[in-house]
């Protein structure tokens, strides 16, 4: 699939130069049997000071209270401003739903199972165990960070619709407005980390090399071992934690630049350049030659599964004048060899391009 006249072609490219936090909560009066029996005598070391000890404590409770209550905002959103919004089809169409909640559903059930295996992490002093096991998971933020943006965009646009507005206060039912807990998601991901560190106060060092300490995390089924909560699993599951942290904002970061581009494309047509890519990879100026004398000037753009070529809007300086589009996986690329003559042309820096579906 493509768009634009094009054929085939030697393109000669000079490259051209070219979070979130948490709003407070309350806090749930948690009377949890999980927290009286945290610190399992099987696995764990006494702890040699009892101030660090009360501030590991507080740090489970504090994660623990705050998990239940993220857990119960997500259900406030999916069992309810879901399923009233989706019942109301007239006033919110299907697609306007989908951009607005993205695939909240489906962090809302990573959450509940992630909640679970939380409580008896608590239980068997082994919280490091669950986000060792389950921190891939958390990689269903990326696709909500990109689109938060986009979905509050969306649910603004509502904003003076009389029977949105009264249809989405009766959900409120006293609470904080949708927007308020859309937001919830963005600021949730970013905390884990913080709680990883405040749990690493008084976690026993446990230099002497236990099992736990010897496994390769990466290669074995932590269901099937023991991972007390030491200094170093700790310290193992906040690296994990922080690596999704950065695959997240580089996410949305890409998808910010994404949505730039298609903001400055003028004459665009055809589907939005989101559905087809989620990384931008360079702009480059580049001529486009013929075998005959004659060649264009033009700018490319590339994305993970997309070329766009356009030209400089020089009225509008920083837009472009879209001119066609190139779907990466329908094409075959061929770096051509410095000096090679193609036509009347003797190229340097030069691609051919052949698009299958065009047959050229």
């Amino acid at each position: 699939m493509s768009e634009g006249p094009a054929d085939d072609c030697i393109l000669a490219a000079t490259q051209a130069p070219l979070l979130l936090g948490e709003s407070k909560s309350n806090s749930v009066n948690t009377n949890d049997s999980t927290m009286g029996n945290s610190s399992n005598k099987k696995h764990s070391a006494q702890p040699q000071d009892n101030g660090f000890s009360a501030l590991r404590q507080a740090a489970i409770r504090e994660l623990l209270e705050t998990e239940i209550n993220y857990v119960k905002v997500l259900s406030v959103i999916c069992d309810g401003f879901l399923p009233a919004m989706r019942s109301h089809t007239n006033i919110f169409p299907r697609d306007s739903i989908d951009i607005i909640f993205s695939n909240i559903t489906s962090i809302y059930r990573f959450h509940q199972v992630f909640l679970e295996a939380l409580r008896k992490g608590v239980e068997q002093n082994q919280i490091a165990k669950v986000f060792l096991n389950m921190h891939k998971g958390f990689l269903c933020y990326s696709t909500y960070c990109n689109a938060y943006t986009r979905a509050v965009a969306e649910l603004a646009s509502y904003r003076d619709d009389k029977d949105a507005r009264i249809l989405l206060e009766s959900c409120c039912l006293g609470q904080l407005p949708l927007s308020a807990h859309l937001l919830a998601p963005v600021q949730r991901i970013c905390r884990y980390p913080l709680h990883l560190k405040k749990l690493m106060i008084d976690s026993s060092t446990n230099e002497t090399g236990t099992e736990s300490d010897q496994l390769n995390y990466e290669h074995v089924d932590l269901i099937q071992h023991n991972v007390p909560d030491t200094h170093a699993t700790i310290n193992m599951a906040l690296q994990k934690m922080r690596v999704v942290i950065e695959a997240v904002n580089e996410g949305r970061r890409h998808s910010e630049i994404i949505a730039g581009y298609q903001a400055s494309l003028q004459n665009f047509k055809g589907l939005p350049l989101h559905l087809f890519s989620t990384r931008f990879f360079l702009q480059a100026d580049a001529k486009r030659l013929k075998h005959n004398l004659w060649n264009c000037r033009y700018i490319l753009i590339i994305f993970d599964r997309q070329l766009i070529y356009c030209k400089r809007d020089f009225i509008r300086r920083r837009n472009f004048v879209y001119k066609g589009r190139l779907l990466l996986d329908c094409c075959t690329i061929v770096n051509m060899r410095d000096g090679a003559k193609f036509g009347l042309h003797t190229v340097k820096n030069a691609i051919r391009i052949y698009c299958r579906s065009r047959n050229k």
